[in-house]
């Protein structure tokens, strides 16, 4: 239910989204804190040397350098979280985790709203994270990948599966491992 925001859509628009007393908006504010808080997660972690992988790498790898080149070297220079939470405040609205890829939301580029029409917002079901351009992936998401690797080489061992089933389960396969392949390597390079 969590995944596919069934839990989220059935507490937030329905009783309490009618609700005078402003749970929904209290609801949406700590969301967007979250939210400050997983690019600030991001903000260290690429200063700490670590890459991205994923279609948006790049773009939001030049976005957290750009913000580190604005605070600059100059030891005098504080970057305190109020001024990086004020520095990351467009890019956080944005900001969608996922289990396989976060998802940097652009409705003129997002895969999944390609697919259904009607929609605004992100819809995790339809994610596409290695076709689609929002999609960043990170080291966090690669227990989820190896999940997914394991799950796919457990279900090829199987003697009955069709022909199209083992195809489908084949491509699945060496989907992940190309993603775990590209984080592994994010992961062992210095900077990008």
């Amino acid at each position: 239910m969590i995944q596919y925001k069934h839990a989220s859509v059935a507490a937030f628009e329905g009783y309490a989204g009618s609700s005078r007393s402003g749970f929904r908006a209290e609801v949406e504010n700590q969301r967007s804190l979250g939210q400050l808080d997983d690019l600030l997660i991001y903000f260290d972690e690429r200063q700490a040397g670590a890459r991205l992988s994923g279609p948006a790498a790049a773009r939001i790898a030049k976005t957290l350098d750009s913000v580190s080149d604005d605070l600059g070297p100059l030891p005098a220079m504080i970057a305190d979280r109020a001024r990086l939470r004020t520095m990351f405040a467009s890019l956080a609205r944005t900001l969608h985790v996922g289990v396989l890829a976060d998802c940097f939301f652009d409705p003129g580029t997002a895969v999944c709203l390609k697919q259904a029409t009607g929609f605004k917002g992100p819809l995790t079901a339809l994610c596409q994270p290695t076709h689609c351009p929002n999609a960043c992936i990170t080291s966090r998401h690669r227990p989820a990948w190896v999940r997914s690797a394991q799950e796919a080489a457990d279900l090829l061992k199987e003697k009955r599966l069709s022909t199209l089933q083992r195809s489908i389960l084949q491509q699945d396969l060496e989907r992940a491992n190309a993603v775990l392949a590209g984080i592994d390597e994010a992961r062992s390079a210095p900077g990008s």
